[in-house]
């Protein structure tokens, strides 16, 4: 199973104000609304690589609910998007 981190490729900063979160891709200059579980994901790959399951694992444990597969389905589809978007690899 692969992990994913960010993408040291492209300069991905993101700003959260409440529940308004701001994704902004200095290299193309494309500034992305993302919603507060989206940047919470980033977050989590702030540290280092994880896997799906991984991830999953620490987005349960932050939003205090069982790593169900809801969540895991959530979390993949988060992941494929940020993939297409280049601001994940898979490694």
């Amino acid at each position: 199973m692969p992990a994913f981190c960010l993408n040291t490729v492209v300069d991905l900063h993101w700003r959260v104000w409440e529940t308004e979160c701001v994704a902004y891709e200095a290299t193309s200059g494309a500034t992305t609304v993302v919603d507060v579980f989206e940047s919470a994901l980033l977050a989590c790959l702030e540290g280092g690589p994880l896997s799906l399951t991984q991830l999953v694992e620490a987005l349960a444990s932050d939003l205090q609910q069982a790593p169900d597969l809801p969540l895991s389905e959530y979390v993949q589809s988060v992941v494929e998007q940020f993939l297409a978007r280049g601001w994940l690899k898979a490694i």
